[in-house]
């Protein structure tokens, strides 16, 4: 038995890497989206923050406030820290800024703008208060504004970097969770003994595994049909060969001992006979056991049933003139069956072999086709002894010949017959022929119009 290729990826780590590679790729966009948004929203708060600041400096900016023009604090006040400004007057002269604030101005223009000032990236806002007769710019560094950004986003992120393991950690025992009802339906089948072939009762599988639950119980019927019939075919190959071997090594021994010419001859003769009957048992227990396997069913095609009927009526002309036993073949319709002609053929040779057996000397057999609806139905009637009535459909048992089990035969025509009927989708009975008086089989065929 091979071995299972420990080198392919596994369905719990096909599926673990399918949710964590997921779950990680969720969380990279997630991480983007944070960046990107808090990179928004605080350039929106720092510019709020910027206009907050140019109204407080204008509020306290006066000419009589600035006692020198022009002058640098060393120290920012507690409302304009984190900022970089500048004061000018209307006429452009500096009379107040920051620390790290340049003497040239940086904002050329009302508003916001984005500036470079001494290799330095500035985002500055300026107004102008005709008020209190200056102009005010407040500014912040880019870099700065940058490097907020950076440590927002990264307090945002940890929680998503802490919770990607655990949520690894929680998507792996989902799994195994998941799977487990898996791993009960291996043990038991690994359990199980070579002819241990009944379902599988898995009622807690998923619903995605029904399916091959469903398909595994029906290989396993599949298995123990196959089985069954091979031992009934050893069965009943041993239970119908035995008999007639025997007879053939009695003949044999007949043959040659006796110094009888004439016995010899009859006891050869009888070998013959003996070999013959044991070749026709195992070509019919070989077609039962093909047809049993379910590989003899090849492509249907249209067949005219009728003309069936009528071949196998030539092949056994001869037998039936020796004997003087009439056959009939009555077949006003012709309808086209969906069948193996192959199959069909050995259908109606074998009951009407069946019927000339049975048919006495001088006696008649008739085969009727006619058409009702959608069926055709094919009837072959003798004027043989017939059945019980209480026989019924034992007659199309394996090796059944009669009430004594000592009917002319091997007991096997009826039974392929049935077979092939079966495989066609049709039905087959056995009565007693009103007109002949024998038995009457009368087979019902699909036939489309």
């Amino acid at each position: 038995m091979p071995r299972p290729d420990r080198s392919a990826p596994s369905l719990r780590g096909r599926l673990l890497g399918l949710l964590v590679g997921g779950a990680l790729g969720a969380w990279v966009l997630i991480a983007i989206a944070t960046y990107f948004d808090a990179r928004f929203h605080t350039a929106r708060m720092l510019d709020a923050q910027l206009v907050e600041y140019s109204e407080v400096l204008g509020a306290i900016a006066s000419h009589e406030a600035l006692e020198v023009a022009g002058a640098t604090t060393r120290h920012d006040p507690a409302y304009v820290q984190n900022c970089t400004y500048q004061v000018f007057s209307l006429e452009g002269n500096l009379l107040l800024r920051s620390h790290d604030a340049p003497n040239a101005s940086l904002a050329p223009a009302e508003g916001f703008s984005d500036v470079n000032a001494a290799g330095v990236d500035w985002r500055a806002f300026r107004r102008t208060d005709r008020h209190n007769g200056v102009v005010i710019i407040v500014a912040h560094g880019v870099a700065d504004r940058d490097e907020l950004v950076r440590g927002l986003a990264m307090r945002l992120m940890v929680p998503l970097a802490v919770g990607l393991p655990l949520l690894a950690i929680a998507l792996w025992l989902a799994v195994a969770r998941a799977l487990r009802p898996l791993e009960q339906l291996a043990r038991e089948v690994r359990s199980r003994e070579p002819g241990h072939l009944a379902a599988i009762a898995a009622p807690d599988v998923p619903s995605e595994v029904e399916p091959l639950v469903t398909a595994t119980n029906q290989l396993f019927a599949r298995l123990e049909r196959a089985f069954e019939n091979e031992r009934r075919f050893t069965g009943d190959a041993a239970h119908e060969l035995r008999t007639p071997l025997a007879a053939l090594r009695t003949q044999a021994e007949v043959a040659l001992t006796t110094t009888n010419d004439e016995r010899r001859c009859r006891a050869l003769g009888q070998v013959v006979d003996g070999v013959e009957r044991a070749t026709r048992v195992v070509e019919q227990m070989l077609t039962l056991a093909r047809m049993d396997a379910g590989d003899a069913l090849p492509a249907f095609a249209k067949v005219d049933i009728a003309e069936i009927c009528r071949e196998v009526i030539l092949e056994v002309g001869g037998d039936s003139r020796d004997r003087g036993v009439g056959v009939l073949l009555d077949a006003q319709s012709r309808p086209l069956v969906p069948g193996d002609p192959v199959m069909l053929l050995a259908l109606l040779r074998n009951l009407l072999d069946n019927a000339l057996r049975f048919a006495p000397d001088g006696g008649q057999v008739r085969v009727s086709v006619t058409v009702g609806g959608d069926r055709a139905r094919v009837t072959v009637e003798d004027s043989g002894p017939g059945v019980a009535p209480d026989v019924g459909a034992r007659i199309f048992d394996r090796f059944y010949r009669g009430p004594d089990g000592r009917g002319p035969g091997s007991g096997l025509g009826l039974s392929i017959a049935s077979r092939v009927v079966e495989l066609h989708g049709g039905s087959i009975a056995a009565s007693r022929s009103p007109a002949l008086g024998g038995l009457r089989i009368e087979i019902s065929l699909p036939a489309p119009p």
